[in-house]
Protein backbone atom coordinates (compact mmCIF):
# COMPACT_ATOMS: atom_id res chain seq x y z
CA UNK A 1 0.00 0.00 0.00
CA UNK A 2 1.30 3.44 -0.84
CA UNK A 3 2.24 5.91 1.84
CA UNK A 4 0.31 9.16 2.12
CA UNK A 5 2.11 12.44 2.45
CA UNK A 6 1.01 15.64 4.10
CA UNK A 7 -0.31 18.47 1.93
CA UNK A 8 2.82 20.55 2.59
CA UNK A 9 0.98 23.87 2.82
CA UNK A 10 -0.65 23.83 -0.60
CA UNK A 11 -3.35 26.40 -1.22
CA UNK A 12 -6.91 25.51 -2.17
CA UNK A 13 -6.23 26.69 -5.71
CA UNK A 14 -3.21 24.39 -5.97
CA UNK A 15 -5.19 21.45 -4.62
CA UNK A 16 -7.99 22.26 -7.06
CA UNK A 17 -5.57 22.33 -10.02
CA UNK A 18 -4.00 19.02 -8.97
CA UNK A 19 -7.38 17.38 -8.45
CA UNK A 20 -8.65 18.54 -11.85
CA UNK A 21 -5.52 17.32 -13.60
CA UNK A 22 -5.86 13.92 -11.92
CA UNK A 23 -9.49 13.70 -13.10
CA UNK A 24 -8.40 14.58 -16.66
CA UNK A 25 -5.80 11.81 -16.69
CA UNK A 26 -8.27 9.30 -15.26
CA UNK A 27 -10.74 10.19 -18.02
CA UNK A 28 -7.94 9.63 -20.54
CA UNK A 29 -7.63 6.09 -19.19
CA UNK A 30 -4.67 6.28 -16.82
CA UNK A 31 -4.90 4.27 -13.57
CA UNK A 32 -5.65 6.46 -10.55
CA UNK A 33 -2.23 6.14 -8.91
CA UNK A 34 -0.43 6.92 -12.15
CA UNK A 35 -2.71 9.91 -12.81
CA UNK A 36 -1.93 11.23 -9.32
CA UNK A 37 1.80 10.72 -9.83
CA UNK A 38 1.73 12.62 -13.12
CA UNK A 39 -0.30 15.49 -11.66
CA UNK A 40 1.94 15.85 -8.61
CA UNK A 41 5.05 15.77 -10.78
CA UNK A 42 3.55 18.53 -12.91
CA UNK A 43 2.78 20.50 -9.76
CA UNK A 44 6.33 20.02 -8.48
CA UNK A 45 7.80 21.09 -11.83
CA UNK A 46 5.40 24.07 -11.96
CA UNK A 47 3.70 22.82 -15.13
CA UNK A 48 0.19 23.19 -13.72
CA UNK A 49 -1.77 26.35 -14.40
CA UNK A 50 -3.00 27.56 -11.02
CA UNK A 51 -5.56 30.39 -10.84
CA UNK A 52 -3.95 33.42 -9.24
CA UNK A 53 -6.89 35.80 -8.78
CA UNK A 54 -10.54 35.72 -7.83
CA UNK A 55 -11.40 36.66 -11.41
CA UNK A 56 -9.70 33.51 -12.65
CA UNK A 57 -11.67 31.48 -10.15
CA UNK A 58 -14.89 33.23 -11.21
CA UNK A 59 -14.17 32.45 -14.85
CA UNK A 60 -13.48 28.84 -13.95
CA UNK A 61 -16.67 28.67 -11.89
CA UNK A 62 -18.70 30.07 -14.80
CA UNK A 63 -17.12 27.52 -17.11
CA UNK A 64 -17.94 24.70 -14.68
CA UNK A 65 -21.53 25.94 -14.38
CA UNK A 66 -21.85 25.97 -18.17
CA UNK A 67 -20.46 22.43 -18.35
CA UNK A 68 -22.95 21.31 -15.70
CA UNK A 69 -25.80 22.91 -17.63
CA UNK A 70 -24.73 21.11 -20.81
CA UNK A 71 -24.49 17.79 -18.97
CA UNK A 72 -27.92 18.31 -17.47
CA UNK A 73 -29.34 19.14 -20.89
CA UNK A 74 -27.74 16.03 -22.39
CA UNK A 75 -29.22 13.86 -19.65
CA UNK A 76 -32.63 15.41 -20.24
CA UNK A 77 -32.39 14.78 -24.00
CA UNK A 78 -31.43 11.15 -23.36
CA UNK A 79 -34.41 10.83 -21.04
CA UNK A 80 -36.72 12.25 -23.73
CA UNK A 81 -35.36 9.82 -26.32
CA UNK A 82 -35.77 6.88 -23.95
CA UNK A 83 -39.30 7.99 -23.18
CA UNK A 84 -40.18 8.10 -26.89
CA UNK A 85 -38.78 4.61 -27.40
CA UNK A 86 -40.70 3.34 -24.38
CA UNK A 87 -43.93 4.97 -25.59
CA UNK A 88 -43.48 3.59 -29.11
CA UNK A 89 -42.96 0.07 -27.71
CA UNK A 90 -46.14 0.41 -25.70
CA UNK A 91 -48.07 1.30 -28.87
CA UNK A 92 -46.63 -1.69 -30.78
CA UNK A 93 -47.73 -4.29 -28.26
CA UNK A 94 -51.25 -5.55 -28.97
CA UNK A 95 -53.75 -4.79 -26.25
CA UNK A 96 -54.43 -7.70 -23.92
CA UNK A 97 -57.88 -9.21 -24.17
CA UNK A 98 -59.89 -9.21 -21.02
CA UNK A 99 -61.94 -12.29 -20.28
Amino acid sequence: MSKRRAKKNRTRAENWAIRNRVEEYIQMGYPTEQAQAIAFRQYRDKELEIPKTEQDRETIKQHDNMRLARQTNAIFLIYQMARKVFDSQQQIEPPKKQE
